[in-house]
């Protein structure tokens, strides 16, 4: 009987049974009463919500849908729109589950769970490579959000959605201020990393100045230095070659025009600091 069913449910805590919550929650769900019963209980939209929560991804969209539908003004159609969200981007359906948080944060704005939403919202704008949106989103997390950890994490993803967007001198402010902020070492060092990063893919061409370069090369050895355990730290290495073959090859060009100009003298001492200061990166 349903009072059993609602007990055996409530009763498996581990994402190993997943399947038979599953098969409990169609058996209920499959009632002939079934209307009545959600109208008035709300049990489905309960043992949905407790199993979209777990580990393990199944397909309950369809049941929050039905139910925001079906009773739109009943006091639990808030949380039927926040978990069709949730379970839509647990299921990668990151499209439906972007249009989802953004209907609840329109619908509710006020609500107790919009930080949450907004963080969703970010996640599902990643992976849609809308970095842009993403960014704002996770903006709006941390500032909204009581949770220091969620605002620590919102805050980092924040910055890599402004780099994958490839807007390198606001990513850098942001990760400057995750590392400020935030005392896990990990995500200082990643933080860390992601600015040398941006001081690196700010280049333009080697003709030019070299400044984004050198305050690449300073986070670089910075990170080395102050983690050399890290495995960040072998990433910073490979970087710092590749910024020592950008530095020779400006430094080249500059020995090359002198040359052109009939600036000889210049151009050798030019051509020989390169020899003796990056000797492995004309290779």
């Amino acid at each position: 009987n349903r009072p059993e069913l609602i007990a055996a449910v409530d009763d498996m805590h581990s994402p190993g049974q997943a399947a038979e919550k599953k098969r409990l929650l169609d058996g209920c769900v499959a009632a002939p009463d079934n209307r009545n019963w959600v109208q008035n209980t709300n049990l489905a939209l309960r043992l949905a919500q407790a199993l979209c929560a777990g580990e393990v991804s199944l397909p309950f969209q369809g049941l929050f849908l039905s139910y925001f539908f079906e009773y739109p003004n009943s006091d639990e159609t808030e949380k039927a729109l926040f978990w069709k969200a949730e379970a839509n981007y647990k299921a990668a359906n990151y499209n439906q589950a972007y249009s989802d948080y953004q209907k609840y944060i329109a619908l509710y704005p006020q609500s107790a769970r919009l930080a949450e939403a907004y963080y969703g919202l970010g996640y599902s704008a990643q992976e849609l490579g809308k970095f842009s949106e993403a960014s704002e989103a996770f903006a709006h997390t941390s500032s909204t959000s009581a949770n220091r950890s969620v605002t620590i994490d919102a805050t980092l993803r924040e910055a890599d959605a402004l780099y994958n967007a490839r807007a390198f001198e606001r990513a850098r402010a942001v990760y400057q201020k995750a590392m400020q902020e935030n005392e896990n070492q990990d995500l200082k060092i990643e933080a860390l990393y992601q600015i040398g990063m941006c001081h690196f893919l700010a280049f333009t061409t080697v003709d030019r100045d070299q400044e984004e370069t050198q305050l690449a090369i300073e986070a670089f050895q910075r990170l080395r230095q102050t983690f050399p355990d890290s495995e960040y730290a072998l990433k910073a290495k490979k970087q710092l070659f590749e910024c020592q073959k950008r530095i020779a090859a400006h430094e080249y060009e500059v020995g090359r025009l002198y040359y052109v100009m009939g600036e000889y003298y210049a151009a050798k001492e030019r051509l020989d600091l390169v020899n003796r200061k990056y000797p492995e990166a004309l290779k």
